[in-house]
């Protein structure tokens, strides 16, 4: 269940720029094709973005998946702007082709402006990142790689579970690079910021094991608030997308719509600049 505010425009290749605001739902770990993650978020509805996650005592381990065709983008920002304010950001793109790149291809970059990013490697560092596997089909992409959590390289962004850090993202729906460098890659198609620590992340999901909310339903006009599910197993998988930006949002099941009957299950979502600035879920 969460809300969710996001801001996307068109912009230079890679230019990440806009604001998610996730509101995580503790839960079990997520099995998605053998591998158990401890949390994932649904990064783009209009594309279903979504990421995986899960870490240990030296690396982080990702699942990343969109419904595109093209270029897949995903990394660590100061700020959560492209460049971090000049001081550089660490990004990995990826993208499946006909090609080299059948089985697919994920590189390590470093960006300082609105220009295309340049590889670690021609910059004098080392590619970090480790594709894991990666694969095309049904209008869908998916990576899933991983990467130290301390790397030592200076082209690098460390990832630190405990702390609040931004991960950024874009794509692309259909274009696929030529070459690694990026020079003929085009400008995304969306783009966009998740800021958070992965530590109050962990053991929380804002999606489905399948990236893919089977149905939405809008409860309200003003403030505009939908309603999406999707049942898996004997699991049911919600989210809860709202304008509200302040106080909290509350969702249920009854044999009535009399929520006072006391025939209903009810949670609570919310925000606040404390334990919950990730988002908090509790009982109604």
């Amino acid at each position: 269940n969460g809300r969710r505010m996001a801001s996307k425009r068109r912009g230079h290749l890679l230019a990440f720029v806009g604001l998610v605001c996730l509101l995580m739902v503790w839960c079990n770990t997520i099995e998605t094709d053998g591998r158990l993650y401890d949390g994932c978020a649904t990064l783009d509805a209009d594309s279903d973005y979504q990421v995986w996650w899960s870490v240990d005592q030296t690396n982080a381990y990702f699942k990343a998946r969109a419904k595109v065709t093209g270029w897949m983008g995903f990394g660590i920002s100061l700020d959560g702007t492209m460049d971090s304010g000049g001081a550089g950001s660490d990004i990995w793109v990826g993208y499946v082709d006909s090609g080299p790149c059948s089985t697919g291809c994920l590189n390590d970059y470093w960006v300082t402006g609105h220009v295309p990013p340049k590889l670690d490697t021609a910059l004098g560092g080392n590619s970090n990142v480790v594709l894991v596997s990666a694969e095309s089909s049904d209008g869908f992409t998916t990576f899933e790689f991983s990467r130290a959590l301390h790397t030592g390289d200076r082209f690098d962004r460390d990832i630190t579970p405990q702390l609040a850090q931004s991960f950024i993202y874009a794509a692309h729906f259909t274009q696929k690079p030529t070459s690694p460098t990026l020079k003929d890659a085009d400008r995304h198609d969306f783009q966009g910021s998740i800021p958070g620590s992965m530590q109050l992340m962990l053991n929380s999901t804002t999606c489905a094991t399948q990236a893919v909310y089977s149905s939405c339903e809008q409860l309200a006009a003003t403030p505009k608030t939908q309603y999406s599910w999707v049942i898996s197993g004997t699991v049911l998988y919600s989210r809860i997308t709202t304008t509200i930006t302040t106080g909290s949002v509350s969702c249920g099941f009854g044999s009535s719509s009399n929520l006072n009957a006391g025939n209903a299950t009810l949670v609570v979502g919310y925000f606040d600049s404390d334990k919950c600035s990730s988002g908090c879920l509790v009982p109604g």
